[in-house]
């Protein structure tokens, strides 16, 4: 399965099921990380730019969520688009 098919929540053949683990190409990790308010998905809990965006929070006043791990087709069914620092050349939807 292709990485734009599979970032819609096509089903996958052998499958039929949505962000099926077995048929995820291999351009995206199978668990992402964000926070709380966060738009965006990253590799890892020490983004830079994740970090970057926290310090922000704090600046306004603001109190920073710690980043949570979640499944990669979680966190593009729920709208998050990839992280620019972390996945610089994703293609698909998100």
């Amino acid at each position: 399965m292709r990485l734009a098919e599979w970032t819609t929540g096509s089903p996958c053949d052998p499958d039929n099921i949505a962000y099926c683990h077995r048929c995820k190409p291999r351009d995206l990790p199978s668990h992402v990380y964000r926070s709380a308010w966060s738009t965006a998905f990253h590799k890892a809990p020490g983004c830079k730019a994740l970090a970057t965006a926290q310090e922000s929070v704090e600046r306004r006043g603001g109190s920073p969520s710690e980043p949570v791990g979640i499944h990669v087709g979680v966190a593009i069914s729920s709208g998050l688009a990839p992280c620019l620092h972390c996945f610089p050349n994703f293609k698909g939807r998100a």
